[in-house]
């Protein structure tokens, strides 16, 4: 099964607003595989997954009206056990933060959530860290292979309940 291993596999994402662009992750990193226990070159099968709707919404148990989701870019692969697997890049929107938190401010808010056979395992924080200043719009910008895209949400665009 030579096809299925990571030969020259690229999936980096970076979130990015009108003043500022963050980092870029990169999602093969062994740092981000971590939580999995493997490697880079131990993962198979790997593919991309966009829920960037272009809206805010709000979801049971992720994302509530006044911290909703804004959507995620996620890598989703096959360990070496063949479970699947997810590393999720996930953005949200914080209206209304602890006055100890941003400095009160209302601001985007970005984290990585690893996942494993649809259970959660764990949850971690870019290298620049999770807030983003305020903005309208943020934008995910991803490379998988080669493919850049872009998916830009509007903070001020109707919002949705899920």
């Amino acid at each position: 099964m030579a096809s299925e291993q990571l030969s020259l596999c690229v999936f980096k994402v970076q979130l990015a607003t009108e003043q500022t662009s963050c980092s870029e992750i990169d999602l093969i990193d062994d740092d981000h595989l971590r939580p999995f226990g493997i490697k880079a070159q131990q993962i198979r099968n790997v593919s991309a997954c966009y829920d960037v709707p272009g809206y805010l919404y709000e979801e049971i148990g992720e994302a509530k009206a006044t911290h909703p989701c804004a959507g995620s870019v996620c890598m989703i692969f096959s360990d070496t056990h063949g479970q699947l697997c997810s590393t999720d890049v996930i953005a949200y929107y914080d209206f209304n933060p602890a006055k100890k938190h941003a400095e009160g401010k209302p601001h985007w808010n970005v984290e990585i959530r690893n996942m494993r056979n649809g259970q959660e395992i764990a949850r971690s924080k870019p290298p620049d860290g999770h807030v983003i200043q305020d903005s309208v719009e943020i934008t995910f910008i991803s490379e998988f292979n080669g493919t850049t895209r872009q998916h830009t949400i509007s903070r001020d665009k109707s919002f949705k309940s899920y």
